[in-house]
């Protein structure tokens, strides 16, 4: 479905492509689809699309997002993941995170 998120934004966690801290819970756009799992970290987000995407944003200076760039994401970047196909995807379990 659809992600919408509130609370701090100081580090883009909150994927508004701002570090706007957020009241209210507010969509969050630009994922491509409607999402299937979520996993939050203190300070980054990960989103697991309905299609096999991940995307990322908020914190990555120590690579928290995946996406290779060791910097801050303040809206969704795709993670370049090893599978090829979305059927690969299929026998995934619980994203799981760690921070």
């Amino acid at each position: 479905g659809n992600v919408f998120t509130s609370g701090e934004g100081r580090y883009g966690q909150l994927g508004h492509s701002c570090t706007t801290d957020e009241v209210r819970p507010r969509l969050v756009e630009g994922l491509g689809g409607p999402a299937s799992q979520i996993a939050c970290g203190r300070h980054h987000t990960l989103v697991l699309g309905s299609s096999g995407q991940l995307w990322a944003f908020g914190l990555g200076d120590k690579g928290q997002t995946g996406t290779g760039q060791g910097e801050n994401s303040l809206s969704p970047c795709l993670v370049q993941l090893p599978w090829t196909s979305d059927s690969a995807v299929a026998p995934l379990g619980d994203l799981n995170i760690s921070s």
